[in-house]
């Protein structure tokens, strides 16, 4: 079969060998030099493939469209490069900052104006709308003295004011190079020669690419060949009939080509494709289709990954599942994380602004430092990227803790340190020369930036920090092209901050053919996979809800086209015809898949083409996707929830130990083998939720920020009481405080206040309110002390035991199974009984009574007072919480019944002396099992005690109260 000359459409519905006629034909065109036109430049490697391994692999051309009108511009003489979208939006944000706006003019000044005026000036430019001819339009469809004349005068004089600074410049934006690049076909046919063009893989093509099929076509002769959805009476289809009626009418040949059945495992994928949005009776899915519905976005994402893993069991390879999603979903993160908690391997595409990348917001910081007012935070986000993760903690940990925020406090910590922030004077400098010394200078920033993390280390280059080096330097250039042209359009740095902020950095999936691949439902409408994962199937999501176009609405566009003639018809719809060409994508299992609920807890509605696909097979498929739901909740109950995380994570009998594996590193095992005692607080802490206590004590995490005020606070009120009963006891021999004793107290109280001492704040008003407060509290409780005199006197303050530096030792508890470290606030002993009170004191209303110590977790009391009987020799007859600061500054916890410790206590703290051991007792008994099952490394969730509002950190637990 021979290449036919002029234009050839080939049609038919999804799986009728459109791409098997359009690749022959290509295959046969070989000695002539084709090129091959395909949808994004990610699909080029997966065509190019594709033809290799039929043994074409010489002379073959695959582009997407971009390339082939790169390639007409060439052949048609224009060689000036076309201006990229961040010099567009540039010189349309400094026309619509000259321009005198009167209806726009609250409009101009939101962030998104520019750019969105941008996009309109380009559909106009590909429906090869001029200044004059849109101008005229306008004014026939506006009436005169009016608002809407006022706009839209306004509007076309934004337009007209963009092409003059074009023509200023001597550029040409994309749309006008390729305009250009086709009239210059046309008038010069002979230039681009017989060269064939194969265009495959486009549901719908653009104004541009429109208008280049056609001019190649028709008015050049060369043959093209381009295949289209289409088939007659197919409601799926007729979203995308526009084009294929508008190139028909002058196509040479047209084969319409019938759906096959050959390129299915599952004959029900088959009639899917043939019923879907059809009227027709139900037919029986089988396993083929199957639907997913999760709580929410996280547990969708486990059923995602869960049935994964049962395909992958069932024989299917990694490499042959594809999971899409669409528009800004969040479910991508969440995928990528239970595939790598499941072992399963994945390649995603990536996409982020260039502001949120490591280099990218070091940049910018850089830049705002120093130049556009910015702080501290700015300057310590660039040292992120140039210094040791170190050295910018403590640096930053010294700003924080002090409270200091402006730039010049960082730049004097750091210049203290030995390190120059040379780059901000760099920047200063290049800022005051001629354009466009400041994006040279920036520019050579981010090449240093970028190699700073990669010194001397022989690194593999990482193509997501190549591809975000890249976009920078790609927008940096579009700026310095402008600015060379045209010196008023620098913008400064604001302006170059605008851009690097809007830019977007994007990475496209790698070709691991092992891996499962997540994409964007857009990027797998060509290409076939066994296995797919339709997922985020929201209504407002997959379909997406209705956008209008910006500055003309859809209603207005009509009127303007009756008006005038032009015709904007803005962007088609196409969600419809989308999910069906993805529901023919597999050829053994379609999994569709949505969530009841919003991480957030708003509920999400079920896209409405999933009833579509109910339709097709009946109510069976909804109601086995009940089945499914059931056997998981069943599953869920019977496993530990961080087993079930990865339950099939494939083999061995220790699967929990691959989720605690991060928590398991051999420094900590080694650490907590070797801990030799521990503290109550710890114990408490483990007793509570093992994950709390690693987060909290094991990843020994440093504080960037000051410490918070009631800790701060705390400290000092132990301190002064501390040096308050010392100075009376050298004052008076006796260290409690009677009526008689409670000025010298006072004073004592003042003398300790008026030395120097730590803040308690950075901010220095917090501080001396914090202060006044503190003497406050304090005053009112040794006034109530005073008033409550007991035969047990203060004796010990600030016990510290068993710690570095400690001069007492470690108490050994229950027979050498727990030694105890720590520090008991205060020791009240009773010589003549032998007896001693342990005073813990709290700077805030969480005091715990006897009754409460279990169901609290209490343990430190307890093991307080066992400890004092070892180190005092003496017999613990109470553990007391003394609030400092609450209303009612009685001491709640356990004493014995039968002793007087002067103060009024509550009846039920009170305890018979058989009580008080068994409480002891008891307590000591589960101190003892947190420590033994610290030793042992058992990190088990405990989402339902963790504290009194459940999990702590749900995002390192991920688990859930049962």
């Amino acid at each position: 079969m021979g290449v036919a000359m002029g234009l050839t459409i080939v049609t038919g519905p999804a799986n009728a060998a459109k791409a098997q006629l359009i690749l022959e034909r290509y295959r046969l065109a070989l000695p002539r030099g084709p090129i091959l036109v395909v949808p994004r430049a990610a699909d080029v490697d997966h065509y190019s493939r594709e033809l290799a391994g039929h043994g074409a692999v010489l002379g073959v051309r695959v582009e997407p469209f971009g390339g082939l009108l790169r390639e007409i511009s060439a052949r048609a003489g224009i060689r000036a490069a076309a201006i990229g979208d961040t010099a567009r939006e540039r010189i349309v944000a400094s026309v619509v900052a000259a321009a005198d706006l009167d209806v726009l003019a609250a409009a101009s000044q939101s962030p998104g104006f520019a750019r969105s005026l941008a996009g309109f000036i380009a559909e106009l430019e590909a429906r090869r709308a001029t200044p004059a001819r849109f101008t005229a339009a306008l004014r026939s469809w506006a009436p005169p003295a009016t608002r809407r004349a006022v706009y839209a005068e306004e509007l076309a004089a934004l337009y007209a004011s963009y092409r003059r600074a074009l023509e200023r410049l001597g550029r040409l934006d994309p749309e006008l190079r390729a305009a250009a690049a086709l009239d210059a076909l046309r008038l010069a046919p002979q230039r681009w020669g017989r060269t064939p063009v194969f265009i495959y893989g486009f549901d719908d093509l653009e104004a541009v690419q429109l208008d280049a099929v056609e001019t190649l076509a028709h008015h050049v002769g060369a043959p093209v060949t381009i295949s289209l959805p289409a088939e007659p009476g197919r409601l799926a289809l007729t979203e995308r009939a526009a084009t294929l009626e508008t190139l028909r009418p002058g196509a040479e040949e047209v084969v319409e080509l019938a759906a096959a059945e050959d390129f299915y495992e599952s004959p029900e994928l088959h009639l899917l494709e043939r019923n879907l949005f059809e009227d027709r009776a139900p037919v029986d899915g089988g396993d083929a289709v199957a639907l997913l519905e999760g709580g929410d976005e996280r547990a969708e994402a486990e059923l995602i990954g869960r049935e994964i893993e049962r395909l992958m069991r069932s024989g299917c390879a990694a490499g042959d599942i594809a999971i899409v999603t669409r528009g800004a979903s969040a479910l991508p993160p969440a995928l990528a994380q239970v595939l790598d908690s499941r072992a399963i391997p994945h390649s995603s595409a990536r996409r982020e602004r260039f502001a949120d990348s490591a280099l990218g917001g070091a940049l910018l910081a850089l830049l705002r430092a120093a130049l556009l007012g910015g702080g501290a935070a700015d300057l310590i986000r660039w040292l992120r990227a140039r210094a040791e993760p170190d050295f910018a903690d403590r640096i930053e940990a010294t700003l924080l803790r002090a409270g200091k925020g402006e730039l010049v406090d960082a730049r004097v910590a750091l210049e203290a340190q030995g390190f120059a922030p040379d780059a901000l004077d760099r920047l200063a400098e290049a800022s005051h020369r001629a354009p466009p010394a400041l994006i040279d200078r920036l520019e050579r920033e981010a090449e240093l930036l970028f190699a700073a993390p990669f010194a001397r280390a022989a690194a593999l280059l990482d193509p997501w920090e190549a591809a975000v080096l890249a976009t920078c330097r790609r927008t940096l250039r579009e700026l310095r092209d402008i600015a060379r042209a045209d010196a008023r359009l620098d913008g400064g740095a604001a302006a170059i901050a605008a851009a690097l902020e809007a830019a977007v950095v994007e990475l496209a999936p790698s070709s691991d053919a092992q891996a499962v691949v997540i994409c964007d439902a857009l990027a797998l409408r060509a290409r076939r996979v066994r296995a797919l994962f339709v997922t985020g199937l929201q209504e407002g999501e997959f379909p997406a809800g209705d956008r209008e176009e910006p500055f003309l609405s859809s209603g207005e566009r009509d009127e303007l086209a009756r008006a005038s003639g032009l015709l904007l018809p803005g962007a088609p719809a196409g969600e419809r015809y989308l999910f069906y060409a993805l529901c023919s994508r597999p050829t053994r299992w379609l999994r569709l898949s949505w969530h009841g609920a919003s991480d957030d807890g708003e509920t999400a509605v079920r896209s409405l083409f999933v009833d579509e696909v109910i339709d097709v097979f009946g109510s069976e498929l909804f109601e086995r996707r009940a089945q499914r739901a059931a056997g998981a909740i069943a599953w869920a109950a019977e496993a530990p929830v961080a087993q079930r995380r990865l339950e099939a994570a494939l083999s061995g009998p220790r699967k929990r130990d691959r989720l605690l594996a991060p928590l398991r590193s051999p420094e900590l095992m080694e650490r907590l083998r070797e801990r030799p005692s521990f503290s109550p607080s710890a114990l408490e802490l483990w007793a509570r939720c093992p994950v709390a206590w690693f987060v909290e004590r094991g990843l020994g995490a440093k504080e960037l920020t000051p410490d918070e005020i009631w800790i701060t606070r705390g400290s000092a009120a132990h301190e002064l009481l501390a040096r308050v009963f010392e100075g009376l006891r050298e004052r008076t021999g006796d260290a409690a405080i009677t009526p008689a004793s409670l000025s010298a107290a006072l004073a004592e109280l003042d003398a300790a206040l008026a030395e120097p001492a730590p803040p308690l704040s950075p901010r220095a008003t917090v501080d001396r309110a914090e202060r006044v407060r503190l003497r406050s509290d304090l005053r009112r409780y040794l006034i109530h002390a005073a008033g409550s005199p007991s035969t047990h006197r203060p004796a010990a303050f600030e016990v510290s035991f068993g710690l570095e530096g400690s001069e007492l030792p470690a108490p050994v508890l229950a027979d050498g199974a727990l030694e105890l470290a720590g520090q008991i606030d205060r020791v009240d002993v009773d010589r003549q009984a032998g007896t001693a009170l342990v005073y813990d004191y709290k700077t805030s209303a969480s005091v715990s009574p006897a009754a409460r110590w279990a169901e609290d977790g209490r343990l430190q009391p307890a093991l307080y007072m066992l400890a004092a009987e070892q180190l005092f020799g003496v017999e613990a007859a109470g553990g007391l919480y003394q609030p400092l600061r609450s209303g009612d500054l009685r001491a709640r916890g356990a004493i014995r019944d039968d002793v007087d410790p002067g103060a009024s206590i509550v009846g039920n703290d009170r305890l018979t002396a058989e009580g008080l051991r068994s409480l002891i007792a008891a307590q000591l008994q589960t101190a003892v099992a947190a420590a033994r099952e610290m030793g042992e490394g058992a990190f088990e969730p405990r989402p339902a005690t963790c504290s009194r509002s459940g999990c702590m950190f749900p995002e390192i637990c991920r688990c859930e109260a049962r």
